[in-house]
């Protein structure tokens, strides 16, 4: 009873927005309307493999978790139409400032990219309708996700866009999409650019949380990470400039080569899902 009272509040709070809505307050909405989206391990490991395309979908371990979160769903469908995403981070709360955000849309975007495997699997035209309104949401979901936020919100944000680049592979691999549908996702790729989401800007408020740990060292690290982060050839640069940064510093700042696996990682993939709607 709390939970649908507080989606409610939610729900209101943004349509009393108009039309300048923030789609953030409709997403806390579809989080407090989540049921049973807490895995163990062994779901977890089992939940990836479906997601990275490893393992199929299965119906008889999903069926009961991806019904009982239909509204949760169907909430987080009607935000991605709203026009601004803000979660009213506090950065001047240096690394104290809250993430759960990130957490709890990690949990609901993985049950969006299963309900669209889900669908994509059923066949019939009005499931693969479904499919496409599942993905095209979960695609502007997980960019919002990013919106504002550090490597820890963008990192889960490219995990779930991974997801569902997937999921539109599996989409296409099952049968031809109409002219609508390859429109559809078409429009939800095109905010993406080239790079996915802004790496640069999620840098460099990653950096900001660290200045309570010496301020003087990151302003000299900055530039050397934005550069790498647009040239990787530039890498060794920055490498150079931590081997004689502090422990405390060293240790601290984001490990930048695994941030650029990632970025060349959905670089790849969103360009070959816009090589299959064209």
């Amino acid at each position: 009873m709390k939970i649908a009272i507080l989606a409610l509040l939610f729900d209101l709070c943004a349509l009393a927005q108009g039309p300048g809505a923030n789609a953030a307050l409709r997403y806390w909405s579809a989080f407090g309307q989540m049921q049973d989206a807490a895995w163990t391990t062994a779901q977890t490991q089992n939940l990836n493999r479906v997601l990275d395309g490893t393992a199929p979908y299965n119906e008889a371990a999903y069926q009961e978790v991806l019904d009982k979160n239909r509204a949760a769903l169907d909430t987080l469908a009607r935000g991605t139409a709203l026009p601004v995403c803000d979660w009213g981070l506090e950065y001047e709360l240096g690394p104290d400032a809250p993430v759960e955000y990130a957490r709890k849309g990690l949990a609901l975007g993985r049950l969006n990219a299963l309900q669209a495997l889900r669908l994509a699997g059923q066949g019939n035209r009005a499931n693969r309708e479904g499919a496409v309104r599942a993905l095209a949401a979960g695609l502007r979901f997980s960019r919002g996700l990013a919106e504002g936020g550090t490597l820890f919100s963008t990192v889960i944000a490219q995990t779930l866009l991974m997801a569902h680049l997937r999921a539109v592979e599996t989409l296409h691999r099952a049968g031809p999409l109409t002219a609508n549908q390859q429109a559809s996702l078409r429009a939800a790729l095109e905010p993406l650019g080239s790079d996915g989401l802004d790496w640069a800007g999620a840098m460099k408020r990653e950096l900001r949380l660290l200045d309570r740990v010496d301020a003087a060292a990151v302003a000299r690290l900055a530039p050397l990470y934005l550069a790498a982060l647009e040239d990787p050839s530039r890498l060794p640069n920055l490498q150079t400039a931590l081997a004689s940064a502090s422990p405390a510093v060293a240790n601290a700042v984001p490990r930048l080569s695994r941030v650029l696996d990632r970025k060349r990682e959905l670089a790849e993939r969103v360009r070959a899902v816009r090589s299959l709607v064209p």
